[in-house]
């Protein structure tokens, strides 16, 4: 038996439940103000967001917190071993860089990606522990630095990247030629972010349901990146 394992940064979008780690490159004069329990004190610079019961609550996490994290996804649908390997950090990465990182990484730990440069593992069930845990070491030696660190995007991120895809995107794929779905109104979009995850609109996922092949959709992606850059998001936090 095989399991299909597919690693993207969106993971809010693919509802694996371990938060969204996304890039926030606060600037020197722009470093946000934590409170007693380290989260952001309210600002329209921070979030919209007021508080934990509020839908978009947006609180920061540690460095630690983010790799605990990684290691409920690493060895998912299972527990992660307890008390976690220790792992030397060989250094702190930008989110832009991840990828590219992470892939090549776990190639050197003899698992090659399925498809390059699109973040998928077809990994034996007989080595889905040593693959998890070579994912975990992956994480552990090239970690966010903290700063980079949010569990979730602020509602100003979301509505930002649905101006990405609808204002950029969509018009880079149509000049492609592709005819596709458009994104739905903003309204929409927001609500499916809070109440919907795995019912978010995104390209990749649009592609497939619409038939196109893995490597007409990689073609298209590699032409018209479903996610805007990360400095970007950043900027609309």
């Amino acid at each position: 038996m095989y399991r299909m394992v597919a690693v993207v940064l969106l993971l809010l979008l693919v509802g694996c439940g371990t938060g969204y780690m996304d890039a926030i490159e606060p600037s020197p004069s722009d470093e946000p103000t934590l409170t007693a329990d380290g989260n952001p004190t309210p600002s329209d610079k921070v979030s919209t967001a007021v508080g934990p019961d509020d839908p978009w609550y947006a609180p920061w996490t540690t460095q630690q917190q983010w790799l605990e994290s990684m290691a409920w996804l690493a060895w998912s649908p299972y527990e992660p071993p307890d008390p976690l390997p220790v792992v030397e950090i060989i250094r702190e990465i930008h989110p832009d860089e991840a990828a590219e990182i992470k892939e090549a990484c776990r190639t050197e730990a003899g698992f090659p990606p399925s498809r390059p440069g699109r973040q998928e593992w077809v990994i034996p069930d007989e080595q889905w522990e040593a693959f998890a845990l070579a994912s975990f070491t992956c994480w552990a030696q090239f970690p966010m630095r903290e700063e980079y660190v949010q569990q979730h995007f602020t509602r100003r991120q979301a509505e930002f990247l649905h101006e990405y895809l609808t204002e950029r995107w969509l018009p880079c794929a149509t000049a492609l030629g592709v005819e596709v779905t458009p994104p739905p109104t903003l309204e929409t979009f927001l609500d499916e972010f809070v109440n919907l995850p795995l019912g978010v609109w995104m390209p990749s996922t649009v592609l497939h349901r619409q038939g196109l092949s893995s490597g007409r959709i990689d073609s298209i992606l590699e032409a018209c990146p479903e996610m805007p850059p990360a400095s970007e998001m950043a900027a609309n936090r």
